[in-house]
């Protein structure tokens, strides 16, 4: 028997990351990485879709187990395409757990047609891995029935920490995200104290004290930066985001 779970390449940013690193601790465990680029599914046929998911799940068989890190942002057609053929070729042969990571139908609206689609398809896998309790209640009041369902209540960050280095005290406020999605510059105030921002694009309209820096994609490098102290911020504006983090404070 060998365990398989998949990998997302192609795409930037926290999303990426965090699913390669999730493949990474996989890998540390004995687990066999399948890796999913992403790419404009759209354009594909049939046939070319069948020959994608054919070279991805060459190396399954018979007793395995598939951990399907969902989403891979090729789609809610690429994703039940792969989970239905799995099932459809192994039957109870083959273990399908899908890793719900972030769920495209609540990030962003608009998207909530996708619902019975993206419910089906978690209704298809074996077991379901969660970021919360209150994704778990929120999924089964949409029409889960999946009867595995299991929460990842702690993430941990395979990443060295020196903690004996003690951050001195600074009036400094870290935060790391799109301003576009989270909206905190528009509700910082002006003062003495500093906004580090990580990850968005600069802006003339805001106060002196709000400073932009690169997103940076090196942990070590975030980490050993945001060590020289100050305090870290989690903070969203939009309504729609604030309420999505509350049912999926996910890895990322």
């Amino acid at each position: 028997m060998r365990v398989h779970i998949t990998s997302l390449y192609g795409m930037m940013g926290v999303v990426g990351v965090s699913q390669r690193r999730t493949a990474e601790i996989g890998r540390q465990l004995g687990f066999n990485e399948l890796g999913i680029f992403r790419y404009p599914v759209e354009s594909d046929t049939d046939a070319e879709l069948s020959k994608r998911y054919d070279g991805i799940s060459a190396g399954i068989g018979s007793g395995d187990i598939v951990i399907y890190q969902s989403p891979t942002f090729n789609g809610t057609k690429f994703d039940d395409y792969f989970i239905t053929n799995l099932r459809w070729r192994y039957g109870q042969s083959v273990k399908v757990i899908i890793f719900v990571e972030d769920i495209v139908p609540m990030m962003y609206q608009g998207n909530e047609y996708l619902f019975p689609q993206v419910i089906d398809m978690y209704n298809k896998a074996h077991a379901l891995i969660v970021a919360s309790e209150n994704m778990k209640e929120y999924l089964i009041e949409k029409g889960v029935v999946n009867p595995k369902i299991y929460v990842q209540n702690l993430w941990d960050l395979p990443e060295k920490v020196d903690i004996s280095i003690t951050p001195k005290f600074m009036k400094r406020i870290s935060f790391t995200g799109n301003d576009g999605k989270f909206g905190i510059m528009d509700a910082f105030p002006e003062s003495d104290v500093a906004l580090e921002v990580y990850g968005s694009d600069k802006r003339e309209d805001v106060p002196q004290n709000i400073n932009f820096n690169p997103f940076i994609s090196d942990e070590h490098v975030l980490l050993n930066k945001l060590r020289e102290g100050g305090f870290g911020l989690v903070w969203a504006e939009n309504e729609h985001v604030r309420n999505y983090m509350h049912y999926c404070n996910s890895l990322t």
